[in-house]
């Protein structure tokens, strides 16, 4: 399965919106504000054709993350951070106490050719 596109990679805190992005490895953050979504919006549409974000649900700060991105017609889904961190620990490596380590680095690790798998 070829997926033509990034992958972005969301994790969400209080005042901060980090993102990583695949295949290229970029990773940036911004303020978890209105104006910092707005910024977050136009540089993933700027940047080129995007084949899925995912976005770590916790404590509830996703949920305007998700509205600004689903507003813009970008793809994407939110995922449980546990289910990513024992994925991850499933499949290679033991992760690093870090979450956002732990999706970050998913894709390199886990190096597998899945027909089901967005980031094969």
């Amino acid at each position: 399965m070829t997926t033509a596109g990034r992958f972005i990679g969301i994790d969400v805190a209080k005042r901060q919106v980090d993102v990583s992005e695949r295949p290229s490895g970029v990773q940036w953050a911004t303020a978890n504000t209105a104006a910092g979504l707005t910024g977050l919006v136009e540089r993933l549409q700027a940047g080129g054709a995007i084949a899925l974000i995912v976005v770590e649900a916790t404590g509830g700060y996703a949920t305007a993350v998700v509205a600004a991105l689903t507003a813009a017609g970008l793809p994407v889904v939110v995922v449980n951070a546990r289910q990513v961190r024992d994925f991850a620990r499933a499949v290679g490596p033991r992760p690093t106490p870090s979450t956002r380590e732990s999706w970050r680095t998913l894709p390199k690790r886990c190096g597998r050719r899945c027909a089901h798998c967005p980031m094969s």
